[in-house]
């Protein structure tokens, strides 16, 4: 008999404001409020590379290894800031932990309403979305769809970015020069504080 008991998770940062002067937003998917979860901020897990592959985009030093204090300072400078597009799951029990998009995926029961933050945004020049595939995660295809026409409609540019996450058959090297090639000019700190 198969176990049927299930378990409300929720973001772990769903309490984040965005900051109103934002010029670049992340957007990924889901950061479970689990004990074993010990992420301090936004794609803070020990496999995630986010936090050298952005700051090597914008010829600063990695901050994987430093705290959630100094990240947010490294966001309020480049006007750098983070949503995810779910807000809680509903898995069933010993399951709570699981990050794989594809769960997640078939198990959201609550979504963010990126487009209400995209638009309280009047400086946002791009939306980034973290994923080289859309396999297997059809509900989240169709938010990050929904995001893109909003994108358009607003004029905003949105990219796509290589995963930072440790996709095994993608290497960091390459991962770094597609973010490099979106934010070195683009949306560099430079380009924008001439905007």
């Amino acid at each position: 008999m198969a176990d049927t008991e299930k378990s409300i998770v929720l973001h772990k940062f769903r309490n984040h404001e965005i900051n109103r002067e934002t010029r670049i937003l992340i957007l990924g998917t889901f950061n479970p409020d689990v004990p074993k979860n010990k992420a301090d901020f936004f794609f803070g897990g020990h496999w995630n590379q986010l936090w050298d592959l952005f700051p090597t985009a914008f010829r600063e030093e990695g901050l994987k290894n430093k705290n959630s204090d100094e990240k947010r300072a490294f966001c309020i400078k480049h006007k750098i800031d983070f949503i995810d597009i779910v807000e809680a799951v509903n898995v069933s029990k010993g399951k709570e932990g699981i990050r794989g998009d594809s769960y997640i995926d078939k198990n959201v029961v609550r979504w963010k309403d990126v487009n209400a933050e995209i638009k309280s945004l009047p400086n946002l020049k791009v939306v980034c979305f973290t994923r080289e595939t859309f396999d297997g995660i059809q509900n989240i295809k169709k938010k990050v769809c929904e995001v893109i026409d909003f994108c358009k409609q607003k004029n905003i540019s949105f990219e796509f970015l290589i995963s930072p996450s440790p996709a095994r058959r993608i290497k960091k090297e390459e991962k770094q020069k597609e973010w490099n090639r979106v934010f070195l000019g683009k949306y560099s700190h430079e380009q924008r504080s001439s905007n």
